[in-house]
């Protein structure tokens, strides 16, 4: 019996040290507890518990928080639809109501058989991977890639790759928006686009030269334009009476635009010039100079100049 003493003494010692540090533990759990509003919780498990990040918000439980603090609309949670408002007004005691549904659409019509291939891609069924090489297998810069990646990250099983196309059902779709910020602020071709986008976000003036070519821009510089889309978050705000995407980093430069005429009339002119107004708005910058390259070159610098030190104030 002597020889299990010191097995017999450990196990009480051991046993002894747990029951003190539970103790410990638990008079320290309930002297620094720190105070949570039940309503917190309460929102939590009304919310959809997706974590799409469609609120705005870092998850659900961010979301929760905001909302008991007056900081987040009851009507954010686009996965939860009217039921979840209904949820969180009854806990908040508010008066909101829900909007309509909005669901993702697909406007791309380039299915295998209308769209050119540019080559035939063999390797990782990622949108991201095979724009990667070359701009993607497709001829069509702007169209749907057709390798899944919305559908991947779709949690309700929304989307569907069909002859090359994402299609939408419009019943499971949530509008929860996690099919466009699979990759959050980045483009998913790999070019020189993070350069343009930290240039853009940094800079005071974005002054832009072109052509104009068949009534408008060119498609160089169109295609540029189209690259500062994830500047913009995907979430809409009401900004002058209009809705506009907020932006994604805080700040956007004002433009300055030089094109030349290249035979354009005035109405072409007005066109490129109102298109650029309404881009500017849409970037929430200033359009502060547009101009054809017949000026003389002293004017023109002289513009850039002004327009420089308007938008560092």
């Amino acid at each position: 019996m002597e020889q299990y003493m010191p097995i017999i003494y450990a196990i009480i010692a051991l046993g002894g040290l747990g029951i003190l540090f539970r103790l410990v533990l638990g008079l320290a759990d309930k002297k620094f507890a720190v105070k949570v509003d039940e309503r917190v919780q309460a929102v939590r498990y009304a919310v959809a518990g997706a974590n799409c990040g469609a609120c705005g918000y870092a998850g659900c439980d961010a979301y929760a928080e905001a909302v008991v603090r007056g900081e987040a609309s009851a009507t954010a949670c686009t996965p939860g639809g009217k039921k979840t408002v209904e949820a969180i007004n009854a806990i908040m005691g508010l008066d909101g109501e829900a909007g309509e549904q909005q669901v993702a659409r697909v406007r791309c019509q380039g299915t295998c058989e209308r769209v050119t291939p540019r080559y035939d891609y063999e390797g990782l069924p990622s949108c991201r991977a095979a724009c990667g090489i070359s701009g993607g297998p497709s001829a069509c810069d702007y169209g749907c890639v057709g390798l899944g990646d919305c559908a991947a990250q779709c949690a309700f099983g929304a989307i569907q790759m069909i002859d090359g196309v994402a299609v939408i059902d419009e019943d499971l779709c949530t509008g929860c928006t996690m099919c466009w910020v699979q990759t959050p602020g980045e483009c998913v071709y790999k070019d020189d686009t993070p350069l343009l986008h930290r240039a853009f976000v940094h800079a005071d003036v974005w002054v832009c030269a072109s052509p104009i070519i068949m009534g408008h821009i060119s498609s160089l510089l169109k295609r540029s334009h189209d690259k500062v889309l994830p500047l913009v978050v995907p979430y809409f705000k009401v900004y002058g009476g209009e809705m506009h995407h907020p932006l994604r980093h805080g700040r956007s430069p004002d433009l300055a635009v030089i094109v030349d005429r290249h035979g354009a009339d005035d109405e072409d002119m007005q066109i490129v010039e109102r298109s650029y107004r309404r881009f500017s708005l849409n970037m929430h910058s200033r359009l502060r100079y547009f101009a054809t390259m017949d000026r003389p070159v002293e004017e023109v610098v002289d513009a850039l100049a002004a327009a420089e030190r308007l938008s560092q104030r």
